[in-house]
């Protein structure tokens, strides 16, 4: 549960940086990935990198189980070495420019969704995904955006 509540706090924190201030929030975010990558996945590459096929025989839905230790038991450390570049790419990605940095919004946010089901410790994985997602929504480099938004513009006008 503490590892819950520590990861909502940064998470928040986070998400309430990309809504008062979205490039800020965007850099902070990539610098957070990076940051994961280096010192979660790169410690534990190479202090122990059993703990990957530890925690994926931990996950409790059966089917995502499997398919973690299908994908992690046979080369821990190769899992590991994937795992610090992939999120170092989503790092330098999100901190690019253009279709680049919507590239990596996208990429991060389905990142975090697709391991949410390692356990209830990563359910908090949702709002930083979401912030990810409406990063991309707000990006005056997304083709898709409709109008610019306040956030967007950084203006402080509100109407009634």
């Amino acid at each position: 549960m503490e590892r819950v509540v520590v990861a909502l706090a940064v998470y928040a924190a986070l998400a309430g940086l990309a809504l008062w201030r979205p490039n800020v929030g965007r850099i902070a975010i990539g610098i957070f990935f990076a940051l994961m990558a280096v010192v979660v996945n790169g410690l534990v590459l190479t202090v122990a990198p059993g703990l990957f096929v530890a925690m994926a025989e931990e996950v409790p839905f059966l089917w995502y189980r499997e398919l973690m230790l299908a994908v992690v038991s046979p080369l821990p450390q190769a899992f590991g070495v994937f795992m610090v570049v992939f999120e170092l790419t989503i790092a330098a990605l999100i901190l690019s420019r253009g279709t680049a940095r919507l590239t990596g919004l996208l990429v991060g946010a389905a990142f975090l969704v697709g391991i949410t089901p390692l356990g209830l410790y990563t359910v908090t994985n949702l709002l930083l995904a979401a912030t990810l997602v409406y990063l991309f929504w707000i990006d005056p480099a997304n083709p898709w955006r409709l109008a610019p938004t306040p956030l967007a513009t950084g203006s402080t006008r509100r109407d009634p």
